[in-house]
């Protein structure tokens, strides 16, 4: 089974979307975005555990955009304003938050009690349930009528 073809949304390209924003409606609608975002990601990448550590952050390419470069001032060790460079990137907490959000949604499971490590659900257990039992209704009837039929035959 191969990738499922993933295309991030227009929003990525928006550098504020990697900084959490202070205005909670603002927030909400951007949390709703990331949360879909990663969940499309995990679902397309076929990715069922995300860690919660820099490494995935730096590791995870929808954490990313290298495309936004985002100038801003910062002092230098001398005491002089410059201008640097910084690429769209979100940052650890903010990434916590989101996980926190999706647990608390039932769209992720903590795997350890450190909160280190997270199941991804791109479908819920109960949606994964309806799946295959629809599966089997469909693909394995006729095999029930012929484990039927064989038990009478025997009995």
């Amino acid at each position: 089974m191969g990738d499922i073809a993933f295309e991030e949304p227009p929003i990525y390209s928006f550098p504020p979307f990697f900084t959490r924003q202070p205005n909670a409606q603002t927030y909400a609608s951007q949390k709703s975005a990331w949360i879909n975002l990663i969940l499309q990601y995990h679902r397309a990448k076929r990715v069922w555990r995300l860690d919660i550590n820099q490494e995935s952050l730096d590791k995870i390419p929808i954490f990313s955009n290298k495309q936004i470069r985002r100038m801003s001032p910062i002092l230098c060790l001398v005491h002089q304003l410059c201008v640097c460079s910084r690429v769209g990137k979100l940052n650890l907490e903010f990434l916590k938050e989101l996980v926190g959000e999706m647990v608390k949604e039932g769209l992720a499971e903590w795997v350890t009690g450190q909160r280190a490590q997270v199941l991804v659900y791109w479908l819920k257990p109960e949606e994964w349930a309806n799946l295959i039992s629809n599966w089997v209704c469909i693909h394995c009837w006729d095999f029930k009528l012929e484990i039927f039929h064989d038990c009478l035959a025997e009995g």
